[in-house]
């Protein structure tokens, strides 16, 4: 054991450390922070207002809650354990065998973004284009099954850079470290996954939005053909669209912060950079990422009346809301829904009196 590690510091020691400059490192502290604080608050404020109100807690929300789990922990684990593995440089940080453990969380989280992003995508796409069958078979079991594999698909992912990183004695805290083949596959991978994969879905909310705009035509011509209004499937309809349209809001929020994150690992795995000029990339590129986390709820506030309610009454001692009433969605059991209102619904036991 001994000979090992003497062996491996009298390499290291033929090699050249690049120095961190510490006015750099005090910089990323205080740059990062403030994000780390405002993901940490905004998603723990949507967590507990799902908690706390009972008006929000249905089906339609379940991705949401998944959604703000990830980026909460995103804040609370993924960012600094990344941070500290890109800034502190010492035999736990440096070598292959170990550095990547600080970035798996930040890596998993963020798949688990991608991957939920996928599943609304996909949910939002079968209620506007098949609403007849939509609340049949969007049952309950069939959302748990979808996140449970959504962040099992996280995990994974998660874990594959860890895999094949090269040397596991190799320091990458050296001028002249050099990419192993397997890590820069495996950027190349990443760097052409997040725009095929944001890009289908971009089709997907093209065919979206013109069905639901053919299906609103042929309402309002059946109505003026009727001489009357269908209050139940034009309020579904509209209610329908505007979760689309907010999904899609999310969607682009995700594809703007996270296409630099792309650049970054096409650019890493393609060129031959100076350490430095790799480290200020780094920071600069993955900051859009990361501040992804914070942007969603902040678009759930925005576009839902009811998630505005919530937080202002939480907020109330801040004074930082108007006191305007709003209108609040009934949330009823199953047992007592009909089929085009069973998306405001919530299993039986959820409802106490």
């Amino acid at each position: 054991m001994t000979t090992d590690v003497t062996s491996t510091d009298s390499r290291s020691s033929n090699q050249t450390n690049f120095e961190i400059p510490p006015d750099f490192i005090i910089g990323v502290i205080c740059f990062y922070s403030p994000l780390i604080i405002a993901t940490l608050l905004s998603n723990s404020l949507v967590l507990l207002a799902v908690y706390r109100e009972k008006n929000l807690r249905k089906r339609s929300n379940v991705f949401i809650v998944s959604l703000s789990v990830a980026d909460f922990l995103t804040g609370l684990v993924g960012v600094p354990t990344a941070i500290v593995g890109r800034l502190i440089q010492n035999h736990v940080t440096c070598f292959t065998a170990t550095r990547m453990v600080f970035f798996t969380a930040a890596f998993t989280f963020s798949a688990v973004s991608l991957f939920q992003l996928l599943a609304i995508t996909v949910e939002r796409y079968l209620a506007i284009v098949t609403p007849l069958v939509y609340h049949k078979n969007m049952t309950p079991q069939r959302y748990f099954y979808i996140i449970t594999t959504v962040w099992i698909l996280g995990i994974v992912f998660g874990i594959i850079p860890n895999i094949g990183s090269g040397n596991p004695n190799e320091s990458v805290c050296v001028m002249d470290y050099k990419i192993s083949h397997a890590v820069r596959i495996f950027m190349l991978i990443f760097a052409i996954f997040i725009p095929v994969v944001l890009s289908a879905m971009g089709l997907m909310y093209f065919h979206i939005f013109r069905t639901a705009r053919s299906q609103a035509n042929r309402i309002a011509a059946l109505r003026r053909a009727l001489f009357r209004k269908d209050d139940n499937q034009t309020d579904e309809q509209s209610a329908q669209m505007k979760a689309t349209t907010t999904t899609a809001i999310i969607l682009g929020g995700f594809a703007a912060c996270w296409m630099p994150m792309s650049l970054k690992f096409f650019i890493e795995a393609s060129l031959e950079l100076d350490p430095y000029a790799i480290l200020l990339l780094q920071t600069i590129l993955e900051f859009p990422a990361y501040a992804n986390s914070v942007m969603n709820p902040l678009i759930y506030s925005y576009r839902s009346a009811e998630f505005r309610t919530a937080c202002c009454r939480m907020l109330a001692p801040l004074k930082l809301c108007k006191r305007n009433k709003v209108e609040q969605t009934p949330v009823l059991p199953f047992s007592t829904c009909s089929v085009t209102l069973q998306d405001n619904c919530v299993s039986d036991d959820v409802i106490v009196s």
